[in-house]
């Protein structure tokens, strides 16, 4: 058996509704065998962005303490006005 010809393909288009803070990133999952579709898998991405403190006030309101935000896996805590630049913000807290 040669190699495979088979590729999987990510088409996709993004926007970004301000009102909402809600980004669309509809798309679909292409299989091909060269120029030839084998299969499409349509997906359907909707992520919502959260502003500085949003997420910890949620957190909070659904029962949970001691939340602490960070900007990276080593636990560097997270300035407020970071928040917005930053790539990732994780949160940690207590049930």
């Amino acid at each position: 058996m040669g190699p495979s010809a088979d590729s999987l393909e990510l088409r996709s288009k993004h926007r970004y509704e301000e009102a909402t803070r809600i980004q669309f990133s509809p798309g679909v999952y292409e299989l091909n065998d060269g120029d030839r579709l084998l299969r499409g898998e349509p997906m359907d991405f909707q992520t919502h962005l959260y502003g500085p403190g949003e997420m910890d006030r949620l957190l909070q309101k659904a029962g949970l303490s001691q939340v602490r935000s960070y900007s990276s896996f080593g636990k560097t805590p997270a300035a407020t006005e970071a928040a917005l630049e930053s790539e990732i913000l994780l949160s940690e807290c207590t049930a």
